[in-house]
């Protein structure tokens, strides 16, 4: 059984983000979707944490049709396969060792369910848990439920059905997975050196730390 986070961990980078970007400059509204991502990032920055950051983009989706947005994340996806550079090699490898060998694949993400079904499709992964997007009437709103970070990635994993005495193997590049990576029997610390704290505390720990190198997504090598 694998767990995994996705941004940064599974991504070079961050779906939120890319996405985000990749729609601004299909419709016409690059300059926007640049302010935005400059205000988060920002804010980043400054100390803010992510619960408080994240919010503001996904309020970029309000007002959009679900059917639209599924289909632009597919777009997305699709875009960046063929430019290459997706995802992290040494994860995405170690991932589909699991799966060939019979292991179920969870992402588990701050992200929404528009390009986590994009991304699950393209990665092979069987299911996800995100943050859960308000939808009216097939519209997102812009508001969402509490954010899939800290511990509710861990209750994800030990609430999730795996069969008595299953391993079970987890992913995180950030210092807000160490809860999920603690619920799991084989906690994996993903870093592209950008995040020390993660590093010192998984060693701290005595868990293995994977050092992450960029690759081009492709299913047909699976």
């Amino acid at each position: 059984m694998v767990f995994a986070d996705v941004d940064g961990t599974v991504l070079r980078g961050s779906s939120l983000i890319d996405f985000l970007l990749f729609d601004a400059r299909r419709r016409g509204v690059r300059a926007a979707g640049e302010e935005l991502v400059a205000t988060v990032r920002a804010a980043v920055a400054a100390g803010a944490p992510r619960h408080r950051t994240a919010p503001l983009l996904y309020s970029w989706w309000a007002g959009r049709p679900v059917p639209e947005v599924f289909e632009a994340a597919r777009d997305w996806v699709g875009a960046r396969v063929r430019a290459g550079d997706l995802v992290h090699r040494a994860v995405l490898d170690e991932i589909e060792g699991h799966r060939r060998a019979g292991a179920e694949v969870v992402f588990v993400s701050a992200s929404f369910d528009a390009p986590l079904t994009a991304l699950s499709e393209a990665l092979g992964a069987n299911a996800f848990r995100c943050t859960p997007m308000e939808v009216r009437e097939r519209v997102y709103t812009g508001a969402t439920g509490a954010p899939m970070l800290g511990e509710r990635k861990a209750e994800v994993v030990r609430g999730w059905p795996v069969p008595a005495g299953a391993h079970r193997v987890g992913y995180g590049d950030h210092v807000s997975d160490l809860p999920m990576l603690a619920a799991v029997d084989e906690p994996v610390a993903v870093t592209d050196g950008s995040d020390e704290a993660l590093v010192t505390a998984a060693r701290a720990r005595g868990w293995r730390v994977l050092r992450a190198v960029a690759v081009e997504a492709n299913r047909s090598n699976s």
